[in-house]
C-alpha cells in the first residue's frame, strides 16, 4: 500500500517572520539566562599566603606537600595552591 506525505505550507510576510524568528531566540535567551551558572576562575595561593591561611610556616605547608596532605601546583619555581582544594583539606572535629 503506497503512503502519501503531506506537507502544509505558510506564507508569512518578512515581518510576521523577522517576528516569529525573533520569539524563537528571545526563548532562547531566556532559557539560557535561567540556566546559565557561571565559572568561577580558579583562585592560586602561593605558599606564604597557604602559610597564613593555615597559620603555619612555609616549611610547614613544604611538609604537608610532601606527605601528600596537600596538593601543590608549580609554575617555574614557585608553587601555588588552589584555594578551593586547601578549604577542602580543612577536617571537622566533632566533639
Amino acid at each position: 500500500m503506497k503512503q502519501s506525505k503531506l506537507s502544509t505550507v505558510h506564507i508569512y510576510d518578512k515581518d510576521d517572520l523577522a517576528n516569529i524568528i525573533i520569539s524563537g531566540i528571545e526563548q532562547k535567551l531566556e532559557a539560557f539566562r535561567q540556566n546559565f551558572q557561571p565559572k568561577e576562575p580558579t583562585q592560586l595561593l602561593n605558599r606564604k599566603e597557604t602559610a597564613a591561611f593555615f597559620g603555619v610556616s612555609t616549611p610547614t605547608i613544604d611538609a604537608w606537600v610532601n606527605n601528600k596532605l596537600l596538593i601543590a601546583y608549580r609554575q617555574g619555581n614557585r608553587k601555588y595552591f588552589k584555594r578551593k582544594e586547601l578549604e577542602g583539606a580543612l577536617t571537622r572535629i566533632d566533639r
